[in-house]
């Protein structure tokens, strides 16, 4: 059972990743277009990160 639980946080993960690496592109354009710091930009990544690894942490936790 613990098995499958490891494979969902995996595959929810994954969903998490999809929208960045599939618009990779458009989010550079975006970022070149509109010129954001880098502290605000590895913050938002950051954050969303850190929300994924919580949701997969409390996933695999129960």
């Amino acid at each position: 059972m613990k098995k499958y639980i490891v494979l969902l946080a995996i595959f929810v993960t994954a969903i998490f990743f999809y929208p960045v690496f599939a618009h990779a592109d458009k989010i550079g354009y975006f970022l070149s277009q509109n010129p954001v710091s880098e502290p605000v930009t590895l913050l938002v990544l950051g954050s969303g990160l850190l929300i994924a690894a919580g949701l997969t942490k409390r996933l695999v936790r129960n």
